[in-house]
């Protein structure tokens, strides 16, 4: 099932179109936790919201090598 999430940026709509309803849902999520959604958002607005998913990316890598080394050293 296809999903559509619209938001708007720097005073244009904008339509992101998703298929897989699980990650919908979460992207959904994100974007309302990340944005006014029914506000005109900045590029600034937007820059920050993706230098805030970046980073917990990088944490969340930085936990995973943690855990694949201490593994290594149990094997």
């Amino acid at each position: 099932m296809q999903c559509q999430i619209e938001i708007m940026l720097h005073s244009q709509n904008h339509t992101i179109d998703i298929e897989h309803d699980d990650f919908a849902l979460y992207l959904y999520r994100s974007v309302t936790d990340d944005f006014a959604v029914e506000e005109n958002n900045s590029r600034l607005v937007m820059l920050r919201a993706y230098v805030r998913k970046v980073y917990e990316l990088y944490l969340q890598q930085q936990s995973t090598e943690q855990i694949l080394h201490k593994i290594e050293l149990l094997l």
